[in-house]
């Protein structure tokens, strides 16, 4: 899955929970999701 799908998903995850702990899990994944994406 790349960053490009992750992010929309993280973003509407983290708005529909409302859940501080769901996003700093989710922040190293948005990360290193990025990084590899980028190359």
């Amino acid at each position: 899955m790349t960053a490009l799908v992750l992010i929309p998903l993280v973003v509407i995850a983290t708005l529909k929970f409302d859940s501080s702990g769901f996003a700093l899990v989710m922040m190293p994944v948005l990360v290193i999701s990025s990084w590899e994406f980028s190359g």
